[in-house]
């Protein structure tokens, strides 16, 4: 949101008469003095932005006239878990991009996944490969808070959705038969705190793959083990909605109006509302059509995609591939293309963060982190650590 403050009340103004370089789609209203825009996708780190108005005119009347206005956001600020041998204390560290060396939040023994809370910073700590430990920790340093789980087991995919910490739990005792396995939980940080399980359709608690929050919404999707997929408020407000089944789940599009999945013949573009889909056809690369791993979306005609293309020796190059629609560039990660661990796309579609996995025997986790400008498809700067967060 952007707001143009004039020396006195102004009239309404149409949006057909208000121009906005680099152009974003925005929705606009008048208060008084005050014009306000408010932008319906994210705007680019770090970019200057021209505000035009053909015309504008006095709530009292009086001539016409044109105004003008910029402005820059901010950079992009980016939290890494940062890389360290077992039994060493890991930290989490804030970075702004472009500013050289990052600030480190906290750090603490097996630390494994972060998700922060503007001050606060929730962690995931193994105390050994079965068993781990959920909490918060004030970035002042004024306290930390443990969570008591259903039973002993194993966190993993801990994330965030409003005030809500969201994560699985899988029990560390399975005789006869695990109580959690992969459970999807909720912890409510405004209201209830005592982790509570997701329920499905059914009403029973769900075996999750993966889950990924949906922009803008307190809903969530979900890929369940049975390979399912469904979206739906996880406080239990309102049931699921089912979204067909797919062989794995990649993630949401930035602007939240569907998801990237596979089925058994390859990638496919997901309509949330409707759970239609379309084909995501691989761009050839040198002539040559790629076999396609995950892919994730920049924005409605482009994406990224980890690809496999064959050679004339029978072997194949990996890499990631920027496609929009026609054409398949490989980026041009060097040596890096061959240890790509993970990748994520900012907002905006302006970065690509990908996770090189070097981690040596005894290292509990990998990178570092390149960061590719999307438009260059340069490598920009390295950051320490993995799972890079906004």
């Amino acid at each position: 949101m952007a707001e143009l403050v004039f020396t006195r009340p102004i009239a309404p103004v149409a949006e057909a008469d208000v121009q906005i370089e680099p152009a974003v789609p925005f929705t606009l209203d008048v208060s008084g003095s005050t014009l306000v825009l408010r932008f319906s996708t994210a705007l680019r780190a770090a970019t200057d932005y021209r505000v035009i108005i053909d015309s504008v005119q006095g709530a009292t009347g009086g001539a016409r006239g044109a105004a003008e206005a910029s402005f820059r956001t901010a950079a992009l600020t980016v939290d890494t878990l940062t890389t360290s041998s077992e039994g060493l204390s890991v930290p989490v560290v804030s970075t702004e991009l472009g500013a050289g060396s990052g600030q480190t939040l906290v750090e603490g023994t097996g630390i494994r996944e972060f998700v922060r809370f503007d001050e606060v910073v929730a962690l995931v700590q193994d105390l050994d490969r079965e068993r781990s430990t959920l909490t918060l920790h004030e970035l002042s340093g004024a306290g930390v808070q443990e969570f008591v789980l259903p039973e002993e087991g194993r966190i993993e995919q801990l994330g965030r959705v409003d005030t809500a910490l969201l994560f699985t739990l899988s029990s560390a005792d399975a005789d006869p038969l695990p109580n959690f396995d992969s459970t999807l939980l909720r912890s409510d940080l405004a209201g209830d705190p005592i982790p509570t399980a997701v329920l499905g359709l059914d009403g029973e608690p769900i075996a999750t793959r993966a889950w990924f929050p949906i922009p803008n919404t307190a809903e969530i999707l979900i890929a369940a083990r049975d390979g399912s997929v469904l979206r739906g408020d996880p406080s239990g407000l309102t049931p699921f909605v089912p979204l067909g089944s797919y062989v794995d789940v990649y993630g949401l599009t930035p602007d939240g109006t569907g998801f990237v999945a596979a089925d058994a013949f390859g990638p496919v573009l997901v309509d949330l509302a409707s759970g239609s889909n379309s084909r995501l056809t691989p761009s050839l690369i040198d002539g040559v059509e790629p076999y396609v791993g995950a892919v994730a979306m920049v924005d409605a005609e482009r994406r990224v995609a980890k690809v496999a293309i064959p050679d004339a020796n029978g072997g194949f190059a990996t890499g990631l591939a920027l496609d929009d629609g026609a054409t398949s560039t490989l980026i041009d990660l060097g040596a890096s293309a061959s240890s790509i661990a993970d990748f994520r796309v900012s907002p905006a579609g302006q970065y690509l963060f990908v996770v090189l996995d070097q981690g040596a025997a005894g290292e509990s986790t990998t990178g570092p982190t390149l960061v590719v400008d999307l438009d260059t498809l340069t490598v920009l700067e390295t950051l320490p650590g993995i799972d890079p967060q906004w």
